[in-house]
């Protein structure tokens, strides 16, 4: 699952559900969002430790 949502507001801006998710379905999932609002300062995750990523800024 993943859940975007704006820290300060608490509104839920994007909500996913789908059976598999890799890093690129992410990055298309924020695509839209980030053209629509900005970038993010940063970004928080909760997904463990089996779940490790590049990171997403160059």
């Amino acid at each position: 699952m993943l859940t975007v949502f704006e820290a300060f507001t608490r509104a839920a801006l994007w909500v996913a559900v789908p059976a598999k998710m890799s890093g690129n379905d992410v990055l298309e999932a924020l695509h839209p969002l980030i053209l629509e609002r900005g970038g993010p300062v940063y970004i928080r995750s909760d997904n463990g430790p089996e779940c490790v990523a590049a990171p997403l800024s160059a």
